[in-house]
């Protein structure tokens, strides 16, 4: 994925923060349509939490299960990735970092939905081994560049709502 699709960071799902994203795809899709490409797509990367949501969500479908099931059956599992899951809970919450707010209260856990393929995953340093050697692998055996970094300034900064240039460099892996 190279983040050159056009689309913008957020999904159209008003308050995904406060009460995570309960649309449903046609709901999504319809929303999709009323958005605005930040770019022609091809033309230039931005981060997108939208376009690792249709992503995850697209995958999903062609397998005709959910997203949290996909994920699992068809990376997870194959890779022995023991643990890495998005099908958690509440009660799992003991194998993720805990999140605060900037004025001290710990940050409850939320359940994001249609989004959660953008972010609802967890995984061990170990688990993530196996699956970039994995994309490494793929990579080199296909012949293909495995990798290029991409750095951009702030005149190519698409994120309005990034304005401290975190976001700087972005590591595009070539699949």
């Amino acid at each position: 994925m190279s983040h050159m699709s056009g689309l913008p960071r957020n999904l159209p799902c008003p308050g995904i923060f406060v009460n995570g994203c309960n649309l449903t795809t046609a709901d999504i899709l319809d929303n999709i349509g009323l958005l605005r490409l930040l770019f022609p797509p091809g033309s230039d990367a931005a981060y997108s939490n939208l376009g690792f949501s249709v992503l995850g969500q697209a995958m999903a479908f062609t397998q005709g299960m959910a997203w949290n099931d996909s994920i699992q059956k068809l990376v997870f599992e194959p890779l022995d990735m023991k643990n890495s899951g998005n099908s958690y809970g509440p009660g799992d919450l003991s194998k993720m970092a805990v999140g605060y707010y900037p004025d001290g209260r710990k940050a409850e856990w939320l359940d994001v939905g249609w989004s959660s393929p953008a972010g609802q995953s967890y995984s061990s340093t170990a688990d993530l081994a196996k699956l970039m050697s994995l994309v490494f692998s793929m990579n080199r055996s296909m012949g293909e560049e495995i990798s290029q970094v991409h750095h951009s300034n702030s005149s190519n900064n698409h994120d309005s709502n990034c304005s401290d240039n975190t976001h700087d460099l972005l590591l595009v892996v070539v699949v």
